[in-house]
């Protein structure tokens, strides 16, 4: 009964009352509130609650479809055992993980949205080991150690990729292929943030000109665009907010 009249938010709402980890262990000796727990699509843990979740508790809710970790501890190892026992999985946000590279991921045969800001040791040891992955569409890498390199080997590898959020990732500075390559290898991209990044004018003009599918360019506090020029026909929405380096126009 309580499995099929509740959703998922009335669902979390009474597990974040009783804590996740309690809430798994009462479900062991009940078995509507453990149809409850596997039935379960959305789930976000804050800080508080993240450090007490063990990852039994967690494969628990084994038809998840969008997790939210908030200081969840994450390494290669525990990421993995996520995507082994949710894979239905199709959102995921982790904060400051501390997974070594996107390849771990790709073995998730339904996730579309990965959400990684602030993975400080996201690609330290080097290029991306990926090969083409044609089901995610949105990637967030927030305040990583990324650089030029390996942000074309991404454009090379996420071939269906739609969202790129690359918000203060200081080693970006020129991640450009040629106009040939770049619209081949991710021809659907519609948003792309590098807010924070040290991009220059030629790179943001070569850029948008690459990108027939571009709607949304987020240039936020890339403080050495001086004038970029970018021409694009379809293009929505365009920020150069806080530039401090722009030059007025005559």
């Amino acid at each position: 009964m309580l499995a099929s009249c509740c959703d998922d938010a009335l669902l979390q709402g009474i597990f974040a009352d009783l804590q996740l980890p309690a809430a798994v262990r009462l479900g062991a000796l009940c078995t509507e509130l453990r149809q409850a727990v596997r039935r379960m699509r959305t789930l976000s843990v804050p800080r508080e609650g993240a450090g007490r979740l063990s990852m039994a508790a967690l494969l628990a809710f084994e038809d998840l479809e969008e997790l939210t970790l908030d200081g969840f501890h994450m390494d290669d190892e525990v990421a993995q055992q996520l995507i082994a026992g949710l894979p239905k999985l199709r959102h995921l946000r982790v904060q400051k993980a501390e997974v070594s590279g996107l390849e771990v991921f790709q073995a998730a045969p339904s996730l579309q949205h990965l959400f990684l800001p602030q993975c400080s040791s996201l690609y330290c040891a080097g290029s991306p080991r990926i090969s083409s992955w044609h089901s995610l569409t949105s990637l967030d890498i927030t305040r990583t150690v990324l650089n030029d390199l390996q942000l074309n080997a991404l454009f090379s590898s996420l071939l269906g990729l739609e969202v790129l959020i690359a918000r203060d990732c200081r080693n970006i500075q020129s991640p450009v292929l040629t106009i040939q390559g770049l619209a081949a290898a991710v021809p659907n991209l519609r948003v792309l943030d590098f807010s924070g990044t040290s991009l220059q004018d030629r790179t943001v003009a070569h850029l948008a000109s690459s990108l027939p599918s571009l709607r949304e360019l987020w240039l936020r506090k890339c403080n050495r665009l001086r004038s970029p020029k970018i021409e694009h026909a379809q293009l929505l929405k365009l920020s150069l907010a806080k530039c401090d380096a722009l030059e007025a126009p005559c």
